[in-house]
C-alpha cells in the first residue's frame, strides 16, 4: 500500500481555515473514506483550469520567463523533504527550476481579502497552500498570479519564503497527520456536509440500542442546540422582515448607493403563478 502523502490543497482545511474544505473532510479524503480526487470539476474548478494556463502565459509575457508546467492531477507528485509531504504547483520558473513557482487563482473580484500588487497581502488560505509548496519543492519564492474576472484585473503577488511561518505550518500539519491519518483516529467533528454524510455511515454500522440516560456533556450539547435554533429562527424572521422593509424604502428606484457604490438592487419579476415578486441582492463589498 502506498504512502498516504498530504497535499498543498489539504493543508488550509487541515488548519481549519479553508472555505471549501474542513479537517474532517480532509481527513476522510487522505484515509479514504471520501473520493479524493474526481473526474468531474466544479464549474469554479473547471473555469480555474480553462484559465489557468493563459494566466500563465500572461505573467510568462510581463516578467520575460519561461515557465514549465508541474505536474497534474493523475501524475505523481513532488515530494518533500519528509515522505508524507507532496505538491503540485502550476509552474516552475524556468531555468531556475523549482526555486521559483507560479500559482495561478481566479477570483470573481479583488475583494479586502487581496492587498495592493506586489504585496505579500492575499487570502490567507492561499499563503498556507504558497508556504506548503515551497517547504516540498526547497523553493525561495512563489508568484501567485490572480485574474480578477468580474473587472478584468492581473495582478501579481510575490510571497518569499517565510521558515519561522513554514515550521508552524508543517509541525502542525505533522502531528495531526500522525494523530488522526497514521493511527485513524478521527479529528473532531465539525459542522460541514462531509463529516455529516460520514457520521451517518459510521453510526449507520453500530448495532441497535435502547434509549439511555443522556450524560451532563451530552445535556449541555443539546442545550446548545435548542439555543442554536431559536436564535436561527430569530435571525431568519428578522431577516425576513428587514428585506420587506428594505424593498418598501426602495420603492420605485433600482437600488440604492452610497458614495458611488451600490449597496443593493432590486429586481422585480413576476412567479409562475403569474403574481409579480420581487428579489432583493446585496453587494457583498
Amino acid at each position: 500500500m502506498s504512502l498516504v502523502t498530504v497535499g498543498s490543497s489539504d493543508v488550509a482545511a487541515i488548519l481549519g481555515i479553508s472555505p471549501w474544505s474542513s479537517p474532517w473532510s480532509a481527513w476522510g479524503r487522505l484515509v479514504g473514506l471520501t473520493e479524493r480526487y474526481t473526474s468531474a470539476d466544479t464549474p469554479a474548478q473547471a473555469r480555474g483550469r480553462m484559465m489557468e494556463a493563459a494566466i500563465g502565459a500572461r505573467f510568462a509575457e510581463l516578467y520575460g520567463v519561461e515557465l514549465q508546467g508541474g505536474p497534474p492531477i493523475g501524475e505523481p507528485g513532488v515530494i518533500g523533504p519528509e515522505p508524507w509531504m507532496h505538491c503540485r504547483p502550476d509552474f516552475w520558473i524556468l531555468p531556475r527550476g523549482r526555486e521559483a513557482l507560479v500559482e495561478v487563482k481566479t477570483a470573481k473580484k479583488f475583494t479586502e481579502e487581496w492587498g495592493p500588487p506586489g504585496s505579500d497581502v492575499f487570502p490567507v488560505h492561499y499563503t498556507v497552500q504558497c508556504a506548503w509548496q515551497m517547504a516540498v519543492c526547497d523553493a525561495r519564492i512563489t508568484y501567485l498570479a490572480a485574474f480578477a474576472m468580474f473587472t478584468d484585473e492581473f495582478r501579481v503577488y510575490p510571497l518569499r519564503r517565510d521558515l519561522d511561518v513554514e515550521r508552524g505550518i508543517v509541525d502542525y500539519v505533522r502531528d495531526w497527520y500522525q494523530r488522526h491519518v497514521v493511527t485513524g483516529d478521527p479529528p473532531p467533528v465539525d459542522g460541514s456536509s462531509a463529516c455529516s454524510s460520514l457520521l451517518a455511515g459510521r453510526i449507520a454500522e453500530l448495532p441497535r440500542a435502547d434509549l439511555r440516560q443522556a450524560t451532563d456533556d451530552e445535556l449541555m450539547l443539546i442545550d446548545r442546540y435548542r439555543v442554536a435554533g431559536v436564535r436561527r429562527d430569530i435571525a431568519e424572521a428578522t431577516r425576513a422582515l428587514t428585506r420587506q422593509q428594505i424593498a418598501e424604502s426602495i420603492g420605485a428606484a433600482d437600488g440604492l448607493t452610497d458614495g458611488g457604490s451600490r449597496l443593493v438592487s432590486l429586481r422585480r419579476g413576476t412567479s409562475r403563478s403569474g403574481n409579480p415578486q420581487f428579489t432583493l441582492n446585496l453587494d457583498k463589498t
